[in-house]
């Protein structure tokens, strides 16, 4: 198989990266009720350009997906399949 030439992770990936887990049930009873939209503008404006989620996260996900504040957007979005 033919190896890709990629540039490193380090060229790639940001250095500060925003984690998304606590976007669940596990670590809050209600998430309707967090404030996802102003931790996502807070992040934003301190330089966070990415957001690590999973689908283990429960409906991190989504919140962070419908959040308004990426629409409309010109940051590029990477999708990890």
């Amino acid at each position: 198989m033919a190896r890709l030439n990629l540039p490193p992770l380090n060229e790639i990936i940001p250095p500060l990266i925003c984690g998304t887990a606590t976007f669940n049930n596990q670590y809050n009873t209600d998430v309707s009720a967090l404030p996802t939209d102003q931790i996502i503008h807070r992040a934003l404006e301190a330089g966070v350009k990415a957001f690590d989620t999973s689908p283990y996260y429960g409906p991190s996900e989504e919140l962070l997906g419908t959040s308004p504040i990426f629409f409309p957007c010109d940051l590029p979005f990477y999708y990890n399949f």
